[in-house]
């Protein structure tokens, strides 16, 4: 069972439907009642074995929420500052030790998915770890 520590204020449906309007996109109702029940916060355990990652496993240093205190922990601060770097249908949500980011899939057929982006210098590799946000917390 994965707990999640430092996590955020406690968010109103109001606070996700203007993050949504603010987005374009709903969210899926996995990731939305995670936001609801923690509004980010660092998981523990924190370790995830991604399939085909270069050098094994990673961590999860924290899940990115709204209104935090530190910008960057911030999902609209991530969004705006990774737009150009990561394909527009995903929303950055987390990252890893290593400035790595972990993202969900908004639209298509692989919605709700959660996909990590590595970057190596200028280039950025796309690994899927999992078919939702609840199935990548198990994997922890």
């Amino acid at each position: 069972m994965v707990a999640i520590e430092d996590s955020g204020r406690v968010l109103s449906e109001e606070d996700i439907e203007a993050f949504e309007v603010r987005l374009g996109y709903a969210l899926p109702e996995t990731y939305r009642r995670f936001l609801q029940e923690h509004n980010g916060g660092r998981p523990a355990p924190d370790v995830i074995d991604i399939d085909g990652l270069p050098r094994g496993p990673t961590d999860v240093q924290e899940f990115f929420g709204l209104d935090c205190a530190l910008e960057t922990s911030n999902l609209d601060w991530n969004l705006r500052t990774l737009r150009d770097r990561v394909d527009e249908r995903l929303l950055p949500i987390g990252c890893d030790s290593g400035d790595n980011i972990f993202c969900l899939s908004l639209h298509g057929p692989d919605r709700g998915s959660i996909i990590f982006c590595h970057f190596v210098e200028s280039k950025v590799s796309y690994y899927k770890v999992a078919r939702s946000f609840v199935e990548m917390l198990k994997q922890l």
